[in-house]
């Protein structure tokens, strides 16, 4: 069979997209059809069909798009050639660059070094300047305690005494005004000063009717009087002992209850019903009974 020549020059005197679309309205298919067995967008479709080839992106899938089109439509393979000659577009114009000099790369080279230099100054310079700095006296200062009565015969820390230098220098006298001290941080139940603590712990004559209280290991006591003045609070430690008046006490805490021996006339007191989490809390009324907290 003898091509045509006038169906030839029709088909290219008309744009490859109105021939993809009256192949497929040719076909009875829409744009979305079409679409939906070529696995592609509807808007490629339609962009291939009024000649809008740039939608498609680069030249490679215009070429891809079109192949796929025509063949589902059952077009002539020349129809991708035309389109893709007429997607193709004008190179961009190349701009010459202006050759960098010789000085000029030359000048950024010493501009980084020079950064680089300034930089390296600015750390090392301050850490240079510190080490050789000769480090501070210490002051040496007698220190002694608060908690020491001015009369007393507590020796003074002298602080030189922890400088590895083996020397130190000698003590001042208390009475010196310019003798400073330091404030204790020990907590609120450390222990009363010695001499209160012997002179409660002194052997004194006990009433048969005094209550005492026996300390066999470490508890925290707190006592209270009938008018709510505490009378102790301490960490009282084994071997310790309190007495006390009938009336003197209204209210004791144990912190370790298990640790403390009570007895009132003489008599050893069960107070295990007034005790949780081996902490006993009880009053104690005129007449010596013992009773809950509260209660």
């Amino acid at each position: 069979m003898t091509p045509d020549p006038s169906a030839d020059n029709e088909n290219a005197s008309r744009s490859p997209g109105s021939r993809f679309r009256e192949a497929r309205a040719a076909q009875g298919l829409s744009v979305e059809a079409a679409a939906a067995r070529l696995k592609i967008p509807v808007a490629v479709v339609e962009a291939i069909e009024r000649d809008d080839y740039s939608a498609l992106g680069a030249a490679i899938y215009v070429r891809g798009h079109c192949t796929a089109y025509a063949r589902l439509l059952g077009l002539a393979p020349d129809i991708v050639d035309d389109a893709c000659r007429q997607s193709r577009s004008a190179p961009p114009p190349l701009v010459a660059m202006a050759p960098s000099t010789r000085l000029q790369r030359l000048t950024d080279r010493l501009a980084r070094r020079a950064v680089y230099v300034v930089l390296t100054g600015a750390i090392v310079l301050p850490v240079i300047w510190y080490a050789t700095q000769e480090a501070p006296e210490i002051a040496r200062v007698n220190l002694s305690p608060l908690d020491v009565p001015p009369g007393g015969q507590a020796p003074l820390t002298d602080i030189a005494a922890l400088i590895p230098d083996g020397e130190s220098a000698p003590a001042r006298q208390r009475g010196e005004a310019d003798h400073p001290v330091v404030a204790s941080l020990a907590p609120f139940y450390a222990k009363p000063a010695a001499a209160d603590e012997s002179a409660a712990d002194a052997p004194t004559e006990v009433a048969p009717d005094w209550l005492v209280l026996s300390f066999n290991g470490p508890s925290w006591v707190e006592i209270f009087a009938a008018d709510g003045t505490r009378l102790e609070q301490a960490l009282l430690g084994p071997g310790s002992e309190r007495r006390y008046a009938p009336g003197q006490v209204a209210r004791i805490t144990l912190g370790n209850a298990e640790a403390v021996e009570v007895r009132q006339a003489g008599r050893k007191v069960d107070f295990s019903a007034y005790r949780r989490a081996n902490v006993a809390r009880f009053t104690v009324s005129s007449d010596g009974t013992l009773a809950p907290v509260g209660g």
